[in-house]
This record gives C-alpha cells, sequence and structure tokens, in this order.
C-alpha cells in the first residue's frame, strides 16, 4: 500500500499445449479464488486483459516451460480480497482446438505459479523552501535577487535519488500550482538548490512550495 507496482509479472508453467505453434492466451484481473470457489462459480473473465502467445508441454519439439506474462497493467483493475489479487486465464480463441493449454496450478508438486512484483516506494515530503540570503519580515521573506536560490530536501524510503521541484501557487492555501521555478535531482536526504529560470518579478509575493518525486 502506498507504493508504485514498477513491474509485475505473472509466471505460469504451461505442462500442455494443442501443438507446437505458438497461440494467444489472455489474463484478466479477478477477484482472488476462495476455499468455496468452483469452475461453477468461478469469476468472468471480462474487461481488461493482457495477451501473450507461447506453447509447451506438447512433445519433445515444445517441452514444457515457464511463460511469463507481463500484468503490471491489470493490478489496477484486479479486485483486492483481503489483501490479494486474483488472475484468470483463458485461450484467446476458445473455438481453437490447436489454442488449449494446460497450466499447472498452486496444487501441483513443483513448479507452481508465481508473481514477480518490483516496487517503488515514494519518497516523503519535502521540507519547507527556504531562501540563501534572505532576510525575514513578518512572515515574508525578502531576497535581493531576482533569481534567489531555493532549498529543500527530502528522504526516499528506498535511498533512490530526490526530484525537487520548486513550484508557485495563487496563495498560501492553495493546492494547485501556477507554475514551476526550478528544480534539481539529488540525493535521498541531502538539500538541493536551484535558481528560477526565469526572473522573478521585482515587489511580487510569491507562494512557494518544494514537491519530492
Amino acid at each position: 500500500q502506498g507504493m508504485d507496482v514498477v513491474s509485475a509479472n505473472l509466471n505460469l508453467y504451461l505442462a500442455s499445449s494443442g501443438s507446437c505453434t505458438p497461440k494467444y492466451f489472455s489474463v484478466f484481473g479477478v477477484p482472488a479464488a476462495a476455499s468455496g470457489t468452483v469452475w461453477g462459480n468461478a469469476p468472468a473473465l471480462t474487461g481488461t486483459f493482457v495477451s501473450q502467445i507461447a506453447s509447451g508441454g506438447y512433445n519433445a519439439t515444445c517441452g514444457a516451460k515457464y511463460v511469463s506474462v507481463d500484468v503490471v497493467s491489470l493490478l489496477g483493475s484486479a479486485d483486492s480480497v483481503s489483501g490479494t489479487i486474483g488472475f484468470g486465464v483463458k485461450a484467446t480463441n476458445e473455438t481453437e482446438i490447436l489454442s488449449k493449454k494446460r497450466f499447472n496450478s498452486s496444487n501441483a508438486y513443483s513448479n507452481k505459479p508465481y508473481l514477480t512484483v518490483t516496487y517503488n516506494m515514494p519518497p516523503g515530503a519535502a521540507s519547507t523552501p527556504s531562501l540563501t540570503g534572505a532576510s525575514a519580515s513578518a512572515g515574508v521573506l525578502s531576497v535581493g535577487s531576482a533569481k534567489p536560490e531555493l532549498v529543500s530536501q527530502a528522504v526516499d524510503p528506498d535511498g533512490n535519488s530526490v526530484k525537487l521541484t520548486f513550484k508557485t501557487y495563487a496563495d498560501a492555501s492553495s493546492l494547485t500550482p501556477t507554475g514551476t521555478l526550478c528544480f534539481v535531482t539529488v540525493a535521498s536526504g541531502s538539500q538541493g538548490s536551484c535558481r528560477p529560470t526565469n526572473s522573478l518579478v521585482d515587489q511580487q509575493t510569491y507562494f512557494v512550495r518544494a514537491i519530492s518525486d
């Protein structure tokens, strides 16, 4: 939860198929199977799906093997049941006998299906921006440069680099940025600084926040 999925691959062991000619099959995101799930009440395989072409387990020429399917696009559409998701598999063309396939289930003695996921935790919120060489008065920072140095920092839980973007807003309570002053990429936890690409308007008040990503 709260993580960005970078990649996700469903690995299925193709035990047998209708021929050595590769045929497409489709994978759907569905509610996870429960103890009472049987063929008669299996979830409908409709909606978003991904397809993969493969053959295996037909004869010595095309033996049984694992087939990997990129399912990252299904993770947003697959229903979650008790913190789990499910996948449904069927032949893309169910009327063609050569498209039939048999994959090992989790009940198999070996070569069970498994899911590999690579995820990235987003960085923490950036610190309130500061201005190098600024003077404060009544809660307002003033600088003598049209392109002052903006400074902030943020920590990434995975230790990845952090991009700090300094954006302007209409007022202190606004959540919609009106523009971008500059950005910089730094190591996690390190201070990052940059100067506006364009000169600031003299005597104008700016509301600035640093956004980390």
